[in-house]
């Protein structure tokens, strides 16, 4: 029970008026939460000590958890607001697919009753419940092409205010080393598979901002931050990231149609780089048996994993409970280092999902996750044709990076947060493209 006394009495009252003030210039201007959303994956890693450590149970949320908690949930009350708000003027509009999203919520808040974490499975329901309610409201929002371009930029500036502080991070050598392997750069994540995972999505916001309204210095800037951006994707080591952020770059310039010549040398650049990485592998990337291409053990989680689907395969144990499916399963062969906790990824996110909501829920998933890819390769309106790419480079590397981590799941990594307002302007552009006809006569209007 919490005391009342003049500490908290005075927290609260800061709280709530900074609760006030911050609902209030949202109104006005819906980019500040969607910033602060934006970081709130990172929240806890700003908070981290790098210091060595192993899951061996649950951890303790803390005021990093709190926080990012409390940041999306003012992101679901100010969606609330913006979806009354449209309501009251009769503007509310409501596509399919934000319905499919939310069957698939209410289905995995349904799997608490049965799951083997219920309070877990609860929590991570409520706080995706909260994004979806954001994203629904900001979709309210947008009424012009601008509005489109408007909230592109502003993702655009928090990937760009996310990297410079992973670069101010290496002139502190024992925060963004990882204490595990100090070859490996983490800057102020927490692994250096996230701080990978981030450098490599944020690839085609940097693209897309260069090609279509980038003017000034900033135009000089993002070539010299790509360069850099790529070499700290090396020095984190995520192999993962590094191909599928080079996957995604040819993909990039093959879908905006530029000259042969420069697909031609794209392609030669990134062979040369591939082969580099294999010939003379810099020792980020190297593992313990002196191998790029082993899976660190994930084979075991994903074999492991399977066993417990084939048990319970319709409905799951409960959304997002991850390794939380071995407690008192001890007959599984497991590596030492892999634990029961559900803070314990599978690395592999659509297991996560088959796991924590079967496979009803899995089909159910896959449906929406692609949305925006199925949309984004049918625009045919060449002002979008930067939108096109990037929202494609940008999904299938999510999706590519998916196998092997848990990137995409719900409202917990960086993968997830960027993808769900991805995905909700690429549903947005169909209000303004060709589609309108194919797809939008779905949408229900109230």
């Amino acid at each position: 029970m919490i005391e009342l006394n003049y500490e908290n009495v005075v927290l609260a009252t800061i709280g709530l008026l900074f609760l006030i003030f911050f609902i209030t210039i949202s109104q006005k201007d819906f980019k500040f939460i969607v910033f602060l959303v934006l970081l709130t994956p990172v929240i806890r890693s700003l908070f981290g000590n790098n210091q060595p450590v192993w899951i061996n149970e649950e951890l303790e949320t803390g005021l990093p958890g709190y926080l990012r908690g409390f940041i999306l949930l003012l992101g679901g009350l100010i969606g609330i607001i913006y979806v009354f708000r449209s309501i009251l003027l009769k503007k509310l509009i409501i596509p399919l697919q934000f319905f499919l999203m939310l069957l698939f919520i209410i289905f995995s808040i349904g799997s608490t009753f049965y799951s083997i974490n219920p309070s877990i499975t609860l929590n991570r329901s409520i706080l995706f419940l909260m994004i979806y309610l954001l994203i629904l409201g900001i979709y309210q929002r947008i009424e012009k092409k601008e509005d489109i371009n408007y909230i592109l930029s502003t993702i655009f500036y928090s990937v760009s205010f996310i990297i410079v502080l992973s670069i101010i991070s290496l002139a502190f050598p024992a925060r963004s080393w990882w204490w595990q392997s100090p070859s490996r750069f983490i800057g102020y994540f927490s692994e250096p598979n996230g701080m990978g995972s981030f450098l490599m999505i944020s690839f085609p916001f940097l693209l897309w901002k260069f090609y279509f309204n980038a003017e000034g210095a900033l135009k000089k800037i993002i070539p010299f931050m790509i360069i850099i951006i790529f070499l700290l994707l090396v020095l984190t080591g995520s192999r993962t990231s590094i191909i599928t952020s080079v996957i995604g770059l040819s993909l990039w310039y093959f879908m905006i149609k530029k000259r042969t010549k420069l697909l031609i040398f794209g392609f030669i650049t990134s062979l040369i780089i591939m082969l580099f990485l294999l010939i003379h592998p810099p020792e980020s990337i190297m593992r313990g048996d002196d191998s790029i291409t082993t899976t660190t053990g994930r084979d075991v989680i994903w074999g492991s994993a399977v066993i417990m689907i084939m048990k319970n395969p319709w409905l799951g144990y409960g959304y997002l409970v991850e390794s939380k499916i071995w407690q008192n399963q001890y007959w599984i062969a497991l590596e030492d280092w892999i634990t029961v906790s559900s803070q314990q990824p599978l690395h592999n996110g659509y297991l996560s999902i088959i796991v924590g909501n079967g496979i009803i829920g899995f089909i159910l998933w896959v449906v929406i996750i692609i949305t925006p890819l199925y949309i984004a390769l049918r625009i045919k309106d060449k002002y979008f044709i930067y939108h096109k790419a990037l929202i494609t480079v940008f999904v299938i590397m999510v999706l590519i990076t998916n196998f092997f981590e848990s990137f995409l799941t719900g409202y917990l990594t960086v993968g997830d947060t960027y993808f769900w307002f991805m995905w909700m302007l690429a549903i947005g552009l169909l209000k303004f493209t060709e589609l309108n006809e194919v797809i939008y006569e779905k949408t229900i209007y109230y």
